[in-house]
């Protein structure tokens, strides 16, 4: 399926009026809930009989089981008196209709009728893997590239990276770092904001986080400036004192990085963005996380 046939406008599932099941990112203690979390009056424990929690191109999604007998767990979600419909349009802008679709109304272990997004099948099915309780822990825990790779690349940065360029090894050490980096932050814009769009415009959104913006203001960001590679005459400045010019500064590294690398005398500019970088995202993903907790089977 090409780029342009691609379904993007999820529509409003059939009855509105109904609670909705979460089971991964809009669940409680993920991303997406932020997303949700104003409009939710309760969020409970329960499950469905009959499907399954599978790992496909790096998300849950629900699948029917294949012998019947399977059973997935969620958080059924009951938004405030007549902000449903504003609720469900939150979830149809940020889900794309090309990866899921609405099911329902399902109906759980304790008998409530719920909404669903479960899994879009189209004639060129993406790999999915089974087993998604062992793959991933979407029970209150973090997404590994915001636990993990976060842990790995703090003890990097404190133990093993070199202040200067001491050779190839020690750039390509550095590019690798900060790769992976985006890599933690642009499954963070994903997860947070919508599925699927131009990196460009999430991170408008993200440049709206008044955490983020406030954690930038306290932080000594060095005095540099990268141009494109394709276009030296374009160049952005790390002097700025907006999140959204500093976001984009910090990813016109990471593009020179990908598509054209980069010379030993970047090493520099390179050491001062993924430090700055690396605590300033550290920070908001850790206070996002918490923010998006609320107490299960009470109301709020």
């Amino acid at each position: 399926m090409n780029d342009h046939q691609l379904k993007l406008d999820m529509p409003m599932p059939e009855n509105p009026t109904l609670r909705f099941l979460s089971y991964g990112i809009f669940r409680p203690g993920q991303l997406g809930f932020l997303q949700l979390k104003e409009l939710t009056e309760k969020a409970e424990s329960d499950a469905v009989d009959g499907w399954s929690l599978w790992l496909r191109q790096g998300m849950s999604v629900l699948v029917p089981a294949d012998n019947g007998c399977d059973r997935a767990t969620g958080i059924v979600l009951t938004f405030e008196r007549e902000h449903e419909m504003g609720a469900y349009q939150r979830i149809c802008d940020m889900q794309p209709q090309y990866g899921y679709a609405w099911a329902g109304p399902l109906v759980t272990q304790s008998g409530v009728r719920v909404n669903c997004l479960v899994g879009r099948v189209d004639e060129e099915q993406p790999d999915t893997i089974p087993g998604l309780s062992e793959q991933l822990h979407f029970d209150l825990e973090k997404d590994r590239f915001h636990d993990e790779a976060l842990r790995f690349l703090t003890e990097q940065r404190e133990t093993k990276l070199l202040r200067t360029f001491q050779g190839w090894d020690s750039l390509f050490q550095l590019e690798t770092l900060y790769i992976l980096l985006w890599s933690s932050i642009e499954r963070y814009l994903t997860m947070r904001y919508r599925l699927y769009g131009e990196v460009r415009d999430k991170l408008r959104l993200m440049g709206r986080d008044e955490f983020l913006q406030q954690v930038l203001d306290n932080t000594p960001i060095s005095p540099h400036v990268t141009r494109r590679s394709d276009n030296p005459s374009f160049a952005r400045a790390s002097r700025s004192d907006k999140a959204f010019d500093l976001l984009l500064y910090y990813y016109q590294i990471r593009c020179n990085l990908v598509h054209h690398g980069k010379e030993g005398d970047d090493y520099g500019l390179l050491y001062d963005a993924f430090n700055e970088l690396l605590p300033a995202f550290k920070k908001t993903a850790d206070h996002a996380y918490e923010q998006s907790k609320v107490k299960a089977d009470a109301s709020r």
